[in-house]
């Protein structure tokens, strides 16, 4: 104002006919006062004209605003404290044309500086079904929700997402879920590109608790044709696909296959086509166990073969091969049955080609031996 008032800047804060009036001192010389001067006056603000706006036409690379925390002070530097049911967001930044603008830039001020303070802090502490962090990425960029760069040259540990859940907490929630809609995806839910050389484990599940429930559960409730695992070992030449191990006195298998599928289709399948000198199924039994290394048993009218043996091209591969050694005390094999019926034989060999060998030689061997040296007179 001038006049009767003098040199001194006012800053109206109600309307045109109250008193309330801030007021940056000017001297005599009129020169104008500083925000100090109105901060040392009063500190306080109602908005209640409009908004507050600043306006930067300049192209410099000075800020528009900045706090400078020069004390070892405990307080917030910025502080919105919201003490009615409003709406609207605390912090709106529209990037409109700034497309080469960073929303948010948090420096920790270099290695020197060890932090123990957490960048983003959230206290969910609610009752509402609220969402923490949410995006909605509907534009046609290749956009990255989350990304993280670890650049240290060493091993400065930690993890990029750690969820705790403390003991009987947080009983129903889950930690990561994904929701994909209909259409031809083409890419995948997680994609894993490791390039390391180390021996540490890609996935790694320790189970303390006397868990009863699914460590991994696939159901498909569509005509899928895709594989639910598919591992390619085409250069991993030493490394093994599936390992499993255990000790102590298991009640359940390792494998179980439990289906009431019909059709046509092989439970399992092995396709090979390399000249491999390997076997297909080898079983290394070093203990003194007393099951069955194979069991077969039927308890319904099946008419399929419990073991068939096409050998094909393969003249030179033996269909069936036992070797024995030491002094046994139990026959190599046994046949113990009490079935009844008209069927030919026990055993039934047929061929129906120019067959010139014996069926048997040692088989034919050992039956002259019984006939000569018991029921020949």
């Amino acid at each position: 104002t001038g006049g009767s008032v003098g040199g001194t800047v006012y800053i109206n804060e109600g309307t045109s006919s109250s008193a309330d009036f801030n007021a940056i001192g000017g001297g005599g010389s009129g020169t104008t006062g500083t925000m100090n001067q109105v901060y040392e006056a009063g500190r306080l603000v109602q908005v209640d004209s409009g908004t507050i706006v600043y306006t930067d036409a300049t192209s410099g690379a000075l800020d528009i605003m900045r706090f400078t925390k020069s004390g070892a002070g405990s307080g917030d530097s910025l502080e919105f404290l919201h003490t009615a049911a409003a709406t609207g967001r605390v912090i709106h930044m529209d990037m409109n044309l700034a497309i080469a603008r960073t929303g948010m830039y948090i420096d920790h001020g270099g290695n020197s500086a060890a932090r123990t303070g957490t960048d983003i802090d959230v206290k969910a502490d609610g009752t509402g079904a609220n969402i923490v962090l949410a995006i909605a990425a509907s534009h046609s960029g290749a956009t990255t929700g989350l990304s993280y760069t670890g650049s240290y040259a060493g091993s400065p540990a930690g993890s990029v997402v750690l969820a705790t859940f403390d003991n009987s907490d947080n009983l129903d929630t889950g930690v990561l879920k994904v929701v994909r809609g209909t259409g031809v995806r083409t890419a995948p839910v997680v994609d894993i590109n490791d390039a390391s050389t180390g021996s540490a484990d890609i996935f790694d599940i320790d189970l303390t608790g006397v868990y009863t429930g699914d460590v991994f559960d696939f159901a498909s409730s569509a005509a899928a044709t895709g594989n639910v695992f598919f591992l390619n070992l085409d250069n991993a030449l030493a490394m093994t696909a599936i390992r499993m191990e255990g000790s102590g006195t298991r009640t359940q298998p390792f494998i179980e296959l439990a289906t009431d599928c019909v059709g046509s289709a092989n439970m399992a399948t092995f396709a090979i086509s390399g000249a491999f000198t390997g076997d297909v199924l080898g079983f290394e039994m070093s203990a003194t166990g007393s099951g069955s290394v194979i069991d077969i048993t039927y308890s319904a009218i099946n008419t399929g073969d419990a073991i068939k043996i096409t050998t094909a091209d393969a003249v030179s591969a033996g269909a069936l091969v036992v070797v024995g050694a030491g002094a046994r005390d139990d026959n190599l094999v046994d046949i113990v049955t009490s079935e009844t019926g008209s069927i030919d034989g026990i055993v039934l060999i047929q061929t129906t080609g120019v067959f010139t060998g014996h069926v048997n030689s040692s088989l034919r061997c050992s039956f002259y031996n019984w006939w000569t040296s018991s029921l020949r007179p």
